[in-house]
């Protein structure tokens, strides 16, 4: 009986989650100073291998932008207090809602070399203050990184919605 109530609620989640989404592969293709931009089959995004890694670039198109409300903050430098006795020092910092966490529980941002391209970046969060992660390790400041919108770009690197 429990099989059946869960699964139920997650058929439901799942047509939810469509009707949502609406049309999640529009035709697209927009001519601009460096020529015209066609993604494969109308879709959102392009996807291409970083070689050596098993990284992939992500490319989206203005709608797809548009549709996932995709906001972009930078990697600031934040001073922290760690220990009372000792001089305030800078750490890199991130908005909370970029943080991304792999099945192996590894953590990453999104970071945005140029317009509408992102990269998964590997971070290490110390910890987290409020909405800010507070990180050991992670990218450059003023680097950007997306914030919301992050997971979906993680689907799309992943393959899930297409």
């Amino acid at each position: 009986m429990q099989n059946i109530i869960r699964w139920t609620i997650a058929g439901g989640l799942v047509l939810a989650g469509l009707q949502i989404s609406g049309d999640r592969h529009p035709t697209f293709a927009a001519g601009g100073k460096s020529g015209p931009k066609v993604f494969k089959h109308g879709a959102p995004a392009k996807i291409e291998a970083v070689a050596g890694s098993d990284l992939k670039v992500i490319i989206l198109t203005e709608k797809a932008i548009e549709r996932t409300g995709l906001q972009i903050a930078t990697v600031r430098e934040t001073q922290v207090s760690g220990d009372p006795a000792a001089a305030p020092v800078k750490r890199k910092s991130v908005p909370y809602a970029s943080l991304i966490y792999d099945e192996n529980g590894r953590t990453w941002v999104y970071i945005s070399p140029k317009e509408r391209t992102f990269v998964r970046y590997p971070v290490e969060v110390d910890y987290i203050e409020g909405d800010t992660a507070i990180l050991r390790n992670g990218p450059p400041p003023d680097t950007k990184v997306a914030t919301y919108g992050a997971a979906e770009l993680w689907g799309e690197e992943g393959g899930i919605g297409h």
